[in-house]
């Protein structure tokens, strides 16, 4: 048994180590042609985007001054944004579990904030139920 198992587990770091193997040509078939399209990795920027490690320049613009006054070098400042289609209405069909120690009844148009990764942000959702003949009860 314990040949079998060390077989099996052989087996699968053969296929791991070709799957990475496969990525790796893909990923370099595509570095190869971005620069075979670009040339100059400053031209690539706009369509790739920057490298990791990179170091960029920001320019803020209109922040309030209690950002310089409490602003500490040693404490990285995180940049995030959301991208063009997340900041209009979505839609999303999910199942929600009230946790047991939560005494209130959760209510449509209530406000909830989301955390998902690391972004969080506020909603007021609208709950519904579906019903026997299939259509959506609010």
């Amino acid at each position: 048994e314990e040949e079998e198992e060390e077989d099996e587990m052989e087996k699968l770091a053969l296929e791991q180590t070709k799957f990475i193997r496969e990525k790796q040509e893909i990923a370099d078939r595509q570095t190869a042609l971005n620069k075979e399209a670009f040339g100059d990795a400053e031209k690539a920027v706009p369509f790739t985007g920057h490298v990791p490690g990179a170091y960029v320049r920001i320019v803020f613009e209109g922040i309030p001054c209690e950002f310089v006054q409490r602003f500490n070098p040693a404490v990285p400042v995180l940049l995030g944004g959301i991208s063009s289609g997340e900041d209009k209405l979505g839609f999303l069909q999910i199942r929600i579990k009230k946790h047991r120690w939560h005494k209130k009844i959760l209510k449509s148009s209530d406000p909830l904030v989301f955390s998902i990764g690391w972004r969080r942000f506020q909603s007021l959702p609208l709950y519904s139920v579906m019903a026997q003949n299939t259509r959506q009860r609010l």
